[in-house]
């Protein structure tokens, strides 16, 4: 059988190409989109500044959800200072060192990372020259710098420029930068009086006791001290960077989807081709019928066949998809899905299971298109083979009419349910129209073709009237062929589309909703209260409203059933003079009480999906407003040393009426 499905082949191989390419790029889209799902299970950012320490521990960041990805937190989970002590007192540790970050920014506008000189050890660091920072004003630097020892070194810290004396120059021990950004050192003193936080600290690095293993220490560790989690290995990097953290669980969602659209599409497209390449072999099928071969063993050439070609187009198709999963991953990265210095995780894994999905759907999808064909009489093929009815089974019109409409209500209901809700919903319709089209293909070629029947049959031109009359007699063949194309482009539409569609209109009700002149802000963080101060006493300022950036966590419902938790941009708002700056264009209630304890104006869009109103509950103590706008488009940080819903300054961005003079 095999002989007879390799001689087949070569006899159709014009048949088989399409095959072949769509099931080499069905295993290449798979295969990169395996890498990802790996990548969001096990891979992340390797630890920097804190490489030197066997053992990370920080404060849980993330929110546990039942049945779902844990949601991670915006901001920072601090811990208390005096975890350090709790955790240097563990049998096994030999050190604890607890770490701050701070973000500052050179003359330039780069952004600068600086932390305590006590935390360079994790790096690891030392000093290659000077001696470590004592005063306030004292600073160590690495070699990216070029500072000797008693020169002069200007940073800003929110926005404030300050003058530190270069103390030392640091180097790694081990001739690894250790970080990607510079490097800068404050003393203990410096560092707190620039660390808004109080007594707290972002992460503990532990140094274990020889022959301790790091994950036993950790082990330990979370079992005397409570409220923390213990990191060892690459790990470690999750809570340096939270951005790994958070970019994994978007990987997982984003890659998932990914992966079911361009199976989805793959399948559609194969069983197109092959069920053109079937339908145009009828005749061979009627008379190996007729010479006594059984519908099974017809039915056994084509799987086999498929399965040749598709064997080999899903092996050579795997290779590009690990460069597919590299370039999408630098796509990624481009478009701050995934921080940068993000590692991807790559194994033969997603290959292997790329390569086996690929034969499993070409091999489902030759069942589905020659069951039909290879099980008519032969007679019947012989006839049909000439010309083919365009009728269809009842229970593949009933199932067609069934998902088009299913479809077209999905698609009507961000009319009446607008929000996040809405939009799952019509994203969900596109796939319930794409299958219920593939469906009803021949129907929908034949509607077609009876609608400019009357005008081709007028025309001058032989060969367009011909065309015409030969898709009429073949509507099968021609749907195989014309449907899969139509529905890869409606799911590539989809996916293209809608997200810039989104980021559009965002970007259009952040435009509406400020109405200040100006935008102030520093580079690597917000800026000060000083500087904020100062901005206000500029001739010409009429109002300056300090604007705060964060994130929150809520609980959203459809239908009045819970649907998860969702994350939602959040401003910081000082409602004093609070008109001349920003246009909230409040619908119910007002925002005379926005300054007292636990009050809170939502957008009408989370309104609703919380279900929360006026005077309300909820997931928030209570609501004095609404306003139908969400807030700016631009992201919140996903990493830094925040403190739980605070920002890390007291104002991240200053907007100031009417326009500076």
């Amino acid at each position: 059988m095999f002989a007879l499905a390799k001689a087949s082949i070569r006899h159709h191989r014009g048949g088989f190409a399409g095959v072949f390419v769509a099931v080499f790029l069905c295993a290449g889209l798979i295969t990169a989109m395996g890498v990802l799902i790996e990548t969001g299970l096990r891979g992340g950012t390797a630890p920097q500044r804190l490489q030197g320490a066997d053992v990370v521990v920080g404060a849980p960041q993330a929110l546990p959800v039942v049945e779902d990805v844990d949601a991670p937190f915006a901001e920072r989970v601090l811990l208390p200072a005096g975890v350090v002590a709790d955790i240097g007192a563990v049998p096994g540790v030999e050190r604890a060192v607890g770490t701050i970050e701070l973000p500052l920014a050179a003359p330039d506008g780069t952004a600068v990372s600086a932390a305590a000189w006590e935390s360079a050890a994790l790096a690891p660091y030392k000093l290659s020259s000077g001696k470590p920072p004592q005063q306030a004003t004292d600073v160590v630097v690495d070699g990216s710098f070029e500072a000797d020892p008693g020169s002069r070194l200007v940073l800003a810290h929110g926005g404030v420029p300050t003058e530190y004396t270069v103390s030392g120059v640091a180097a790694p021990e081990a001739g690894d930068p250790g970080s990607a950004s510079p490097a800068v050192f404050l003393s203990s003193a410096g560092a707190a009086a620039l660390w808004p936080h109080g007594e707290t600290v972002a992460t503990v690095g532990v140094i274990t006791e020889p022959g301790v293993e790091p994950k036993q220490l950790a082990v330990a560790i979370e079992a005397q001290v409570t409220g923390i989690v213990g990191y060892i290995g690459d790990r470690r990097g999750d809570v340096e960077n939270l951005g790994g953290s958070a970019a994994r669980s978007a990987l997982l969602l984003f890659s998932g989807s990914l992966a079911g659209v361009a199976l989805m599409t793959a399948v559609f497209v194969t069983a197109g081709t092959l069920s053109l390449s079937v339908l145009g072999r009828r005749r061979e099928f009627a008379m190996l019928r007729a010479v006594g071969a059984g519908a099974n063993q017809t039915l056994g050439i084509v799987v086999r066949e498929v399965l040749l070609v598709s064997g080999a187009a899903a092996v050579l198709g795997a290779v590009p998809g690990y460069w597919l999963a590299g370039f999408l991953g630098e796509r990624f990265t481009a478009a701050d899905v995934l921080p940068e210095y993000f590692q991807l995780a790559f194994s033969p894994l997603p290959a292997l299971a790329a390569v086996l999905i690929s034969i499993a759907a070409a091999v489902a999808a030759s069942l589905v298109a020659a069951r039909g064909t290879v099980r008519a009489a032969p007679t019947t093929a012989l006839r049909e083979a000439v010309t083919e009815k365009s009728s269809l089974g009842r229970g593949r019109v009933i199932t067609g009419l069934t998902l088009l409409g299913g479809g077209l209500f999905a698609s009507a209901v961000p009319v009446a349910v607008p929000g996040t809700a809405g939009l799952a919903a019509a994203a969900s319709g596109i796939l319930l129209l794409v299958i219920g089209a593939g469906a009803l293909g021949p129907w929908l070629v034949t509607g077609a073709l009876k609608l400019v029947q009357p005008l081709v049959r007028r025309h001058a031109s032989a060969s367009l009237v011909l065309a015409e009359a030969a898709a009429s007699a073949f509507p099968r063949r021609l749907a195989a062929g014309i449907v899969p194309l139509t529905l890869a482009i409606a799911l590539g539409s989809v996916q293209f589309f809608m997200p810039a569609t989104i980021e559009t209109e965002a970007k259009r009700q952040s435009g509406d909703g400020m109405v200040a002149g100006y935008l102030v802000s520093a580079p690597g963080s917000g800026i000060s209260n000083e500087l904020a101060e100062t901005v206000a006493a500029v001739p010409g300022v009429e109002t300056v409203s300090p604007v705060a950036r964060s994130a929150i966590l809520a609980e959203t419902r459809f239908l009045g059933m819970e649907d998860g938790m969702q994350s939602y941009a959040v401003l910081g708002l000082a409602p004093q003079d609070l008109d001349g700056a920003l246009d909230l264009d409040v619908r119910e209630g007002s925002l005379d009480r926005l300054a007292d304890p636990g009050t809170v104006a939502l957008s009408a869009d989370l309104a609703r999906e919380s279900g929360t109103a006026p005077g309300g509950g909820g997931s928030f103590p209570s609501t004095t407003a609404t306003e139908p706008r969400r807030p700016p488009s631009s992201s919140p940080p996903t990493s830094g040393d925040w403190g739980s819903g605070t920002s890390r300054w007291p104002m991240t961005r200053c907007a100031a009426t009417p326009p500076l003079a």
